[in-house]
C-alpha cells in the first residue's frame, strides 16, 4: 500500500516509520485510514510511504517542470521557504516498490528521496542546474498562502530503514534532479517506430517547453546519452517536424 508523508502533522520532520501519525488534512487522514485497513485485514502487508513525487509526464506538471517553465518565461513565482518535504524521483520510487514486492518485504517502510528540503531551496537548485535567474523566485511563507486544505510544515521522511534494507537506495535531491533533466533530454530522441507516436509528440512538446528553442543547427544531447538510449542527435528543425 503506497502511502504518504502527510500522515504526519509536520511539527518535527525527518519522521521514522514508528513515529506517531497525526494528519492535519483530509488527504492525510484518508491515507492513514487506508494504512489501518491494510494492517487490520491483510495477513502479509507492506506500507510504503513516500513524499512529493516528481518525474516526466506528458500532461501532468510537477514542481520542477512548473519552476522551469515559468522561469524560462521570466515569470516571477512564489516559492515557500518554510515547508519541507523529501522530494522523490518517480523512477527511483518505482524501483524501490518493485524490489519490495519481489522480495516480499513487510511492515512500514519510508521510500522517499533522501533529502529534506524546502520548496524554495528545491527551486533554487533547479535554477542553478538550468542556469536560470533566481531573481524570478519570490520567497514566501506558508501563512501567506490561502490554502483551503491544511498541510504539514515539515513532513520530511527518514529513509534509514530503506537504506539498510533495499538494494535500490533512496536518491538525494542532486542525483534525482540530474537524472530527471537527463531523462527530459533523452525524450527528445526518437526512432522510426516512435516518430508518429502521439505520446512521443506530446513528450517532445513538453521538453521544448522546458528547454526552449536552442536555435537552428544545435542538438539536444551529448554523445554519452545517445549511446545510452540507442538514439541519434536530433537537430531542432527535425523536432519541429514531429510537432
Amino acid at each position: 500500500y503506497v502511502s504518504t508523508d502527510y500522515v504526519f502533522d509536520g511539527k518535527s520532520g525527518m519522521y521514522k516509520e514508528e513515529d506517531e501519525t497525526n494528519p492535519v488534512g483530509f488527504y492525510g487522514k484518508s491515507k492513514l485510514d487506508g494504512e489501518k485497513a491494510v494492517q487490520n485485514f491483510a495477513t502479509y502487508w507492506c506500507i510504503a510511504r513516500t513524499s512529493t513525487p516528481f518525474g516526466l509526464h506528458p500532461v501532468k506538471k510537477n514542481f520542477p517542470t512548473w519552476v522551469i517553465e515559468n522561469m524560462n518565461k521570466k515569470n516571477h513565482i512564489n516559492v515557500l521557504t518554510d515547508q519541507s518535504t523529501s522530494p522523490t524521483y518517480v523512477p527511483n520510487l518505482s524501483r524501490m516498490l518493485i524490489e519490495i514486492v519481489e522480495r516480499k518485504i513487510t511492515g512500514i517502510i519510508h521510500v522517499s528521496g533522501a533529502s529534506r528540503i524546502s520548496r524554495y531551496d528545491f527551486a533554487s537548485i533547479i535554477a542553478e542546474k538550468q542556469n536560470l535567474d533566481k531573481e524570478f523566485l519570490k520567497p514566501i511563507t506558508i501563512n501567506e498562502i490561502k490554502w483551503k486544505a491544511k498541510r504539514p510544515i515539515d513532513s520530511s521522511l527518514d529513509v534509514s530503514l530503506a537504506n539498510r534494507k533495499l538494494t535500490e537506495k533512496p536518491m538525494d535531491i542532486q542525483q534525482s534532479l540530474e537524472l530527471f533533466l537527463k531523462q527530459a533530454w533523452a525524450i527528445l530522441f526518437y526512432t522510426k517506430t516512435s516518430k508518429n507516436s502521439e505520446f512521443m509528440t506530446e513528450k517532445i512538446k513538453f521538453c521544448l517547453a522546458i528547454y526552449g528553442n536552442p536555435g537552428n543547427g544545435k542538438t539536444f544531447a551529448s554523445k554519452n546519452l545517445t549511446s545510452k538510449f540507442n538514439a541519434k542527435l536530433i537537430p531542432f528543425d527535425e523536432i519541429l517536424d514531429l510537432i
